[in-house]
């Protein structure tokens, strides 16, 4: 399908969708009886809206400080390049293992690639493969820390606000270990948390029941924020762009009042603080360039004694990866060539 023909819902499809994107794992007996629909219908409508590419996938939000990975970034500024370099490298850092997401963008940076990495040595021995398989082509990078990233959920269509980890910024219980099974439960829940405990179990080499127990444990831990829907903003007839905004010191209570306004906004599907060369970003949707404008100058407006500049990247093709393969022991599942091309 044409990315530019939107796909038409009715109230009953976006009503199925908002209910998974709060609860991807939610019965389709639920499903049904919330929105008035029989069984059937309702798995009818799943089909027919992941069918219509809306749906990116089925993922898991996971509280990264319980498990020990900092969110490290990696931005890059390429030069010469030949034909289908940024196929090879969307290849190489899809099945990496450790590679959370990516975006290939227009504007300050050519790429931005997200990483999970028990320690700076681990995303030192990162940055360093990645540059002796590709360094010739860069021509600048940078680096950054993510400081209390959220998920939003897609509140212009579903009419759901808000982040989905708001509880993830407090969490002070320090790195909790999990055992090899822990996290290839957790790789296949990532890859698709609609997914049966059946086939998990198949997976895993694990009764069902045990599978059971082990995502109950991984919830109560605080281990799993949320099994939620991934939208593709664009089939919904948005832009997606970064925004990169420096910041003046102020004091801590302006700098939370900031934070807080942003994390409500309507259209940002990210938002993460930075420890880096810049402050903040939001992965923000737009239904063209003029409304983006608006929504940036509105932010400022609020906030002109803390905001000093921003600059946009304009999002190509992003690709989210899953980055608990390494810990999980499991290779990325292969992808035909075309994935990979812009």
């Amino acid at each position: 399908m044409d990315e530019k023909e939107l796909p038409k819902f009715d109230k009953k499809d976006i009503g199925i969708l908002s209910i998974l994107e709060l609860d991807s794992r939610t019965p389709l007996s639920a499903i049904a009886k919330k929105v008035g629909l029989s069984k059937a219908s309702v798995s009818a409508r799943i089909k027919k809206i992941e069918d219509s590419g809306v749906i990116n996938r089925f993922p898991i939000e996971l509280n990264h400080k319980a498990l020990g990975y900092p969110n490290y970034r990696l931005y890059l500024k390429f030069e010469n390049v030949p034909e289908g370099f940024e196929s090879k490298l969307a290849r190489y850092l899809f099945t990496h293992g450790s590679v959370r997401w990516f975006a290939f963008t227009q504007g300050m940076w050519d790429i931005t690639i997200r990483v999970y990495g028990k320690s700076i040595e681990q995303f030192k021995e990162f940055e360093t493969d990645v540059m002796s398989n590709f360094g010739k082509y860069i021509k600048s990078k940078a680096f950054a820390i993510n400081i209390d990233p959220t998920i939003h959920k897609c509140s212009y269509f579903t009419g759901n606000f808000g982040p989905y980890t708001e509880e993830i910024s407090n969490y002070k219980g320090g790195i909790i270990p999990l055992s090899k099974l822990d996290y290839k439960i957790l790789y296949w829940l990532y890859e698709d948390s609609r997914m049966h405990v059946s086939e998990i179990a198949k997976k895993v080499s694990a009764s069902p029941e045990v599978v059971s127990y082990h995502i109950k444990k991984l919830q109560n831990l605080g281990i799993i924020h949320a099994f939620y829907a991934r939208f593709n903003r664009r089939k919904l007839g948005y832009m997606e762009t970064k925004v990169i905004f420096w910041l003046q010191y102020s004091e801590p209570k302006r700098m939370k009042d900031l934070v807080d306004y942003c994390q409500m906004l309507a259209y940002p599907s990210f938002f993460t603080q930075i420890l880096g060369p810049w402050d903040f970003e939001i992965d923000m949707d737009a239904k063209d360039s003029v409304h983006l404008y608006k929504i940036i100058r509105e932010i400022r407006s609020k906030f002109p004694d803390i905001i000093r500049d921003f600059t946009v990247l304009t999002k190509i093709k992003e690709f989210e990866s899953n980055p608990l393969g390494r810990a999980a022991g499991i290779r990325a599942p292969a992808r035909e060539d075309k994935f990979f091309e812009l």
